[in-house]
């Protein structure tokens, strides 16, 4: 006895120095886990291929197991059984992620390839009882698509195997990965803590195959879009477990204000970044300051950023050299988002008489008269600098869109 464990312990070891291949094909993963169905203390074929990792089984009993890894479907077999003396009838599926079984194969007798070239002392256990003698290997790759029917997505974790009829009783020797594509359990990640410009407001994306989400303020999207500052988190239920991730989003609001500081000197309330002035909607050459001097008569106003790049554009004030410097108008109204990809919407606190829009060179593109709404949508199909004329009782705010 004691030589008979030797030579096996010596075979184990002169295959386990060699690369994990079996018939020609490589192993890549095994059961780890595994419940004998005569209810045995010993695991049941679990570990790479060896020459203890075999077990007897009786006619009707039910194998079950869980792979090391989480494993979907790719170009090929993704599956190898092992079994040693008898080729048998079995019944296989496999158990998937989700809880769920995909469909069942039946595998007969005479699919088995039996490898020639490789004989094995196999150590059978079952329930404590161990016996050696040696015999060749059968082999049987299958396809979680053509064999199983599962789709590109379904994840599968373990196995489980029906012993059905054979001539000599049911044994097994193996259960291997040899292909397929390892399931990512990546965490969840909603990306650094950032600014965003007023009226933008940013999609905060936690998508994850097959999962359930629980947001902040309780809805369960696959993404959010925060267009306030403050906290967010999501909570991702999936087949790898529940991930969590936070971020904290601040809105800049960039909401300028000029006013008469005295002597035909226009000054913007509050510092910025930088300023660029307008006098009828039209740059002012070198007008980059806090303060701007009027000389004309006409309508101005200033468009301001901060450091992270927010635009904002103020109020309009008129000079006229018989009246002074007049605020056209106090109404409240913003274009988001801006800057935009090619749609934007116009929102006002009261409502204007009449909008039109013009391009960087003053061609007028659209002119509307506003029956009852409070927000206005518009579609410039073309990137460049816009200017949207919103005409009050109390005369016309301007307000500069950018189409990227």
């Amino acid at each position: 006895m004691k030589k008979i464990v030797l030579l096996t312990c010596l075979i184990a070891l002169n295959f386990m120095s060699k690369s994990q291949t079996l018939g020609g094909y490589p192993i890549i993963g095994y059961l780890v886990d595994a419940v004998h169905p005569d209810g045995c203390v010993v695991s049941a074929v679990t570990g790479p291929p060896d020459d203890s990792t075999w077990v007897n089984l009786t006619v009707g009993d039910t194998l079950s197991g869980t792979f090391g890894n989480q494993w979907i479907d790719s170009t090929g077999n993704e599956l190898l059984l092992e079994t040693s003396f008898n080729t048998a009838n079995y019944n296989v599926r496999l158990r998937l992620s989700s809880g769920l079984y995909s469909s069942t194969h039946a595998v007969s007798v005479g699919d088995w390839t039996a490898i020639t070239d490789t004989t094995w002392v196999y150590v059978e256990t079952n329930c404590n009882v161990t016996v050696f003698f040696p015999h060749n290997r059968y082999v049987l790759p299958l396809d979680f698509n053509t064999h199983f029917r599962l789709g590109a997505t379904e994840v599968v974790d373990g196995i489980e195997i029906v012993f059905l009829t054979s001539t000599s009783g049911p044994d097994l020797a193996g259960i291997h990965i040899i292909g397929g594509t390892a399931f990512d359990c990546g965490a969840v990640d909603l990306g650094n803590d950032t600014t965003v410009c007023n009226g933008q407001g940013l999609v905060l994306d936690a998508t994850y195959p097959d999962a359930t989400y629980l947001w902040q303020d309780g809805s369960s999207d696959p993404s959010f879009f925060a267009n306030e500052s403050g906290e967010y988190w999501v909570s991702v239920t999936t087949d790898c477990g529940v991930f969590t991730d936070t971020i904290d989003v601040i809105i800049a609001n960039v909401n300028p204000m000029i006013i008469d500081a005295g002597g035909n000197v226009l000054q913007c309330t509050d510092p910025f970044f930088s300023y660029q002035w307008y006098y009828n909607d039209t740059i002012i050459p070198g007008a980059t300051d806090q303060n701007h001097t009027i000389l004309n008569n006409g309508s101005y106003y200033v468009i301001v950023s901060d450091s992270n790049e927010c635009e904002g554009t103020s109020n309009t004030i008129e000079l006229d050299l018989v009246n002074g410097i007049l605020e056209l108008s106090k109404t409240s109204m913003s274009i988001f988002p801006n800057p935009n990809v090619g749609r934007c919407t116009l929102s006002a606190s009261v409502l204007p008489d009449e909008v039109s829009v013009y391009n960087s060179v003053g061609q007028m593109l659209l002119n509307q008269v506003v029956n009852d709404e409070k927000e206005l949508l518009f579609d410039l199909s073309e990137a460049g600098v816009y200017f949207i004329h919103a005409r009050f009782d109390d005369g016309v705010v301007v307000r500069k869109v950018i189409v990227r």
